[in-house]
């Protein structure tokens, strides 16, 4: 007789509570996308700045040292790609509280930021031609002592989170 898992768990573990999930949001796949793009134009300028290099000084640079500083951009890009910003991505948490919001990236080396609502005097959307081709935003929060990036999120999701931070700091609000 085949039972369902439900059927034949010990009556006490459904009293427990689940393990938290990580808190926040994670980046949309869109982002992935994006920032492999835009490694690859990168990519693509460094290639095209190599060639001109080498056709306008011609001669002066060895081809060797072209073939190993296109080798090493070459493996930088695939780095990334392959590597990189799937981790970033992975890894990057966004929260909004009452408070702050905070913002939390890597798993060797963690970086968590928490910029204080009563801190923030504005918040910037920017998107280039790249990120709205992709649909996606970034936000820079600013604050007394720089701007905060965070993103690249959905333009919707931006404008959500701009109006909800911005909503929440009062003017008059800063200390």
């Amino acid at each position: 007789m085949n039972r369902s898992p439900q059927e034949t768990a010990d009556p006490a573990d459904a009293a427990r509570p689940a393990a938290p999930a990580e808190p926040g949001f994670q980046l949309p796949r869109a982002a992935l996308t994006y920032l492999n793009l835009r490694a690859l134009i990168v990519w693509a300028a460094v290639m095209a700045a190599g060639l001109l290099v080498h056709l306008v000084l011609a001669g002066t640079i060895p081809v060797p040292l072209l073939i190993v500083a296109a080798a090493i951009a070459t493996i930088t890009l695939i780095t990334d790609v392959a590597f990189v910003h799937r981790w970033h991505c992975r890894t990057y948490r966004y929260h909004l509280t009452t408070e702050a919001t905070r913002i939390s990236y890597g798993r060797i080396f963690l970086r968590q930021r928490s910029i204080p609502v009563k801190r923030t005097f504005g918040v910037e959307l920017v998107q280039g031609p790249l990120l709205r081709a992709f649909g996606l935003a970034e936000l820079r929060i600013v604050t007394v002592v720089g701007s905060h990036p965070l993103g690249p999120v959905p333009r919707r999701e931006a404008e959500r989170l701009r109006a909800t931070i911005t909503g929440a700091a009062e003017p008059g609000d800063h200390d």
